[in-house]
């Protein structure tokens, strides 16, 4: 089982002489029979994703050959930090396939598989699974693009945006940045059953994009990020600004039901 901020497991195949190109080529069909997502070829391996269905756990595998040696990774997508041994079987899953499909893949097959990637083994272009790593320009340029939206990530960037951007005013006025006071976050519009009940429903909408300290918006804001990548290209921006929503105003609901003199507030 893997632990770690990014579970993941790795191993190492010596290819024997075995032709790198020949390798890539079944390997590829190795992943397209477990029906894998593949993201990404080069001359020298290839990406795919894993996800077996909307609400399971994403995984990415990554196959480098440098010469006679093959490296596989498959890590985890997504916030868990336990794999339950999910990677180390994904992987097993692969090099059993190919086994298996190494004993009876034809010639034919092989030469209509290269014929197929041919391009890669032809472009100029740099080989994203062979390039240096990113310098910390490079990846805090993006971490920024986080805060942008863009095509299946759209609504989740700027939900977050207005969070930070409330929260930062707050700070600005005076809030405690740690500990707000009861009075700062009645003022600043979140849910007390007494207020909301005598005519300001609009709190339950409000209440939604307010953060009772630095931490409670760390954590609410972390977790909406991560749940945004893997939800919102299958909601498509209306039906997932809509589940916020109305998710939102119903917790709100719950909580003046609930609690007579509780202040709620956050994205959660």
């Amino acid at each position: 089982m893997a632990f770690g901020f990014t579970p993941k497991h790795e191993v190492e195949i010596n290819l024997n002489g075995f032709d790198p190109k020949q390798y890539l080529a079944i390997c590829l069909n190795t992943a397209e029979i477990l029906k894998w997502r593949i993201t990404y070829v080069s001359k020298s391996g290839f990406t795919a994703v894993i996800k077996k269905s909307l609400f399971s756990n994403s995984y990415e595998f990554k196959l480098v050959i440098i010469n006679d040696l093959a490296s596989i990774r498959c890590e985890s997508l997504g916030s868990e930090m336990f794999d339950w041994g999910k990677n180390k079987a994904i992987v097993e899953q692969f090099t059993g396939t190919y086994e298996n499909l190494q004993g009876i893949i034809t010639d034919e097959e092989i030469t209509n598989k290269l014929v197929e990637i041919n391009g890669v083994f032809e472009t100029e272009e740099e080989d994203a699974l062979t390039a240096p790593p990113a310098t910390a320009a490079e990846n805090f340029k993006n971490f920024l693009s986080l805060f942008v939206p863009h095509p299946g990530y759209f609504v989740t960037p700027i939900i977050i945006c207005i969070n930070l951007a409330i929260f930062i005013a707050m700070v600005i006025s005076g809030v405690h940045i740690i500990e707000p006071t009861g009075a700062d976050l009645i003022n600043w519009g979140a849910n007390l059953r007494p207020v909301t009940l005598s005519g300001e429903w609009w709190r339950l909408i409000s209440s939604n994009f307010l953060h009772i300290g630095v931490i409670h918006l760390l954590l609410n804001m972390y977790a909406l990020l991560f749940i945004g990548i893997l939800l919102e290209p299958h909601l498509g921006r209306v039906r997932y600004l809509s589940a916020y929503l109305i998710t939102g105003v119903f917790a709100s609901l719950v909580s003046i039901y609930w609690h007579d003199r509780t202040i709620s507030a956050g994205a959660s």
